[in-house]
């Protein structure tokens, strides 16, 4: 039997990041554009909607909702598949998390900043060979780019990762090197890996998630519940080739 299962998979993925705010906060602060002296320090979860629905083959989205110490919220999601309808939604979900905050007593108060993380296992922007993409709203006439504050959108195309493609943000915030273990924790940690790389073992992050991902944390309900997951993943994937 495999040591570890899928870090990508809702089971595992929420267990990692949506029970372990030190795991959350070391992921967050290594791959987001965050101001310099604005890192995140404690991170409160906050209700992320509804489940995914196994059997209507919907669980190709994990979502973990939170806010930090300065009160932003994070929106944080691993997509399995890209697509027009996930586009949408994306926006959609960004824009609500980001009105929410006021509330209807208090809707002219100034919303916090809202980030939204989506780790991506298909090709995002087939134009290039990036696998970091930031977003803001900018305006597109404007010579110094001007931009709202407010909403920023981060993808990573997990399938394109390569560590000498590290973005410049995160090179200038010197976390590379975090950065690109938590990437290769997602891309590399899996079935076929029975023992962690020594560099992976040296970091307290990420020993301690893909300890979270062995086999024997997992109860014999969980792990039928994995599998039943991988197989519906693996059926959509058979459909789309």
């Amino acid at each position: 039997m495999a040591r570890y299962l899928d870090p990508t998979v809702d089971l595992t993925f929420k267990r990692v990041f949506g029970e372990h705010p030190d795991l959350l906060i070391s992921f967050l602060n290594s791959l987001l554009p965050l101001e310099p002296g604005r890192m995140i320090e404690t991170i409160e979860y906050l209700p992320a909607g509804l489940p995914p629905d196994a059997k209507a083959g919907k669980n190709t989205t994990v979502e973990v909702l939170c806010k930090d110490n300065f009160q932003r919220k994070f929106i944080v999601e691993m997509q399995i598949w890209w697509s027009i309808e996930f586009r949408k939604r994306f926006l959609y979900d960004a824009c609500e998390a980001y009105i929410r905050q006021s509330g209807k007593a208090n809707i002219y108060m100034k919303p916090y900043p809202l980030y939204s993380l989506s780790i991506l296992y298909a090709s995002f922007d087939n134009k290039t060979d990036d696998f970091y993409h930031h977003y803001q709203i900018a305006n597109i006439d404007s010579e110094n780019e001007n931009t709202l504050s407010g909403i920023e959108l981060v993808f990573v195309e997990l399938n394109k990762f390569k560590p000498e493609k590290m973005p410049t943000v995160i090179e200038q915030r010197k976390v590379r090197d975090l950065a690109i273990l938590w990437l290769r924790f997602l891309s590399e940690l899996g079935e076929d890996m029975n023992k962690l790389p020594e560099d992976m073992q040296k970091n307290e992050y990420i020993a301690k998630a893909a300890q979270l991902c062995e086999v024997g944390e997992y109860t014999p309900e969980e792990l039928l519940q994995y599998e039943n997951i991988k197989e519906i993943l693996e059926f959509h994937e058979d459909l789309r080739n």
